[in-house]
C-alpha cells in the first residue's frame, strides 16, 4: 500500500482484485472518510476536510 500524509489525513491507494482506488483515512478514526477512484478526488475531499477541521465545524 502507498499512502501520502497531509497533517492527520493520510491518502491510501489501496489494489483489490486490481482495481486500484484511493482512500481517505483521519489519524483519530477508526473508518476510512471516503473512498475515490482518482488521487485528485481524494486530494480535494482532504483538502475540504482540512479546511472543515480548521475551521471548528464538526465533531472531532
Amino acid at each position: 500500500m502507498n499512502s501520502i500524509k497531509f497533517g492527520k489525513l493520510t491518502i491510501c491507494l489501496v489494489t483489490v482484485l486490481g482495481r486500484k482506488t484511493y482512500e481517505l483515512w483521519h489519524d483519530d478514526k477508526p473508518d476510512a472518510l471516503g473512498r475515490f477512484d482518482s488521487f485528485s478526488e481524494a486530494r480535494d475531499a482532504a483538502k475540504r476536510e482540512e479546511n472543515r477541521m480548521n475551521s471548528g465545524d464538526g465533531n472531532d
